[in-house]
């Protein structure tokens, strides 16, 4: 009898052992389908409704997850809410790999001196303005069309809401002798004309634009060319494409010296020509500086100065291996702890829930903050009536910073 269960429960065991890898790669396919379905979503609420439900981080670690489990990016967004039609780009409009910390820099430096086989590598700072990327297209210095990034291979054309909002030169006395030119940048909108538009929206009853970021992309939906040239948006130039057939600049700032000889506005404050030893103290230096700007701005852009070096780096599917953006920690936001419950959990894992005054941080309204512990929760001293700090920790989820001493 011993003898025969022993035998079962050997069956049983192998049994569940073939049956292990099965489950995981069920489990794995559902959350690769679910993934895949989370991600059009925020696509539709980010670029359609214009509503986020989540912050940039939070959206960048739904695509890292199902990259690292497709080993491929996501389906690109095929919204045809942009009106316009659909052109081609000569050259892709790619995004950029995102930087959170000292020790993701240190990986990105290490990756381009590796790739680019050189012994120093300078680089260029600039800010990351928090708008909607826009490429130009000149013939002979004259303005042809405005393409927005769309999918990266593909865009929308929104040149006469580009011309009604931020006026580019329609000719390039300079650039008369090169066929074909993409002057790279970004449509925005400053800080007085983000709160402007949003106060007249709130009289009308409206909602206001959750990001800078979303006034444009709005603003370039708009039929009624009248509401659009009320609009006083901004064009920011960094970057330029050139018919192969002529000589670029050498580095990234005689690119950007280029383009504002020829009248463009381009990025402020930069740093130019750093070597990699000097650039985290450039990042800290213009963190401290990004709450005096006029213009919102979502990060900070790391660029290698050398055009060759550049070429020699190359591209990704996704993103260029010589530029990347540095995002800064959220923003922090006062709040009122108005009460403080208990959540039970299904292992019976009490959690304390502090209710706060409701706020928005970057678009994302919060109500309740887990306060993770009894213990957690006594340590600190939380309780209700207390005025606190609310950030997201890790651009994701919601944590109160410290006690606002009244």
């Amino acid at each position: 009898m011993h003898a025969f269960i022993g035998a079962m429960h050997i069956r049983i065991l192998l049994l569940l052992i073939l049956i292990q890898p099965l489950c995981l790669v069920i489990g794995e396919t559902d959350r690769v389908d679910w993934l895949r379905s989370e991600i059009a979503r925020h696509d539709q609420l980010y670029w359609e409704a214009l509503k986020p439900e989540i912050t940039d981080e939070a959206y960048d670690a739904l695509v890292n997850e199902y990259s690292q489990l497709t080993g491929e990016l996501p389906p690109p967004w095929s919204g045809t809410a942009e009106p316009g039609e659909r052109r081609p780009h000569r050259y892709p409009m790619l995004s950029l790999n995102k930087l959170h910390s000292k020790a993701d820099w240190q990986r990105f430096k290490q990756q381009t001196h590796r790739l680019a086989d050189v012994r120093d590598i300078y680089y260029r700072l600039e800010p990351k303005y928090d708008g909607v990327a826009i490429s130009l297209v000149y013939r002979d210095g004259y303005f042809q069309y405005g393409l927005t990034r769309g999918d990266g291979e593909e865009g929308i054309v929104v040149s006469t809401a580009v011309q009604l909002t931020a006026g580019p030169p329609a000719y390039l006395p300079e650039a008369s002798r090169i066929p074909y030119l993409e002057i790279r940048g970004e449509l925005y909108a400053d800080t007085a004309q983000v709160e402007a538009i949003n106060e007249q929206r709130l009289e009308a009853g409206d909602d206001p634009y959750a990001q800078a970021r979303h006034l444009v992309a709005a603003t370039l939906r708009i039929q009624d060319v009248h509401v659009v040239a009320k609009r006083s948006l901004s064009f920011v130039a960094f970057d330029l494409r050139i018919d192969d057939s002529m000589p670029e600049p050498g580095t990234q700032s005689e690119t950007v010296d280029k383009l504002a000889n020829w009248g463009f506005a381009v990025p402020t404050p930069v740093w130019e020509n750093l070597p990699a030893d000097a650039v985290y103290e450039g990042v800290q230096a213009f963190g401290k500086l990004r709450g005096q700007l006029n213009f919102p701005t979502d990060g900070l852009v790391i660029k290698v100065e050398c055009r060759a070096a550049q070429s020699t780096l190359g591209s990704t599917q996704r993103a260029p291996r010589w530029a990347a953006a540095w995002k800064y920690p959220g923003p922090q936001v006062a709040s009122r702890i108005l009460e403080i419950t208990e959540s039970v959990g299904e292992t019976g894992r009490i959690t304390p829930i502090a209710r706060i005054e409701p706020i928005e941080i970057e678009g994302i309204r919060i109500e309740n903050i887990s306060l993770h512990s009894r213990a957690h929760q006594q340590r600190m001293g939380y309780s209700p009536g207390q005025r606190v700090s609310v950030h997201l920790a890790g651009g994701v989820i919601p944590a109160i910073v410290e006690v606002i001493e009244d």
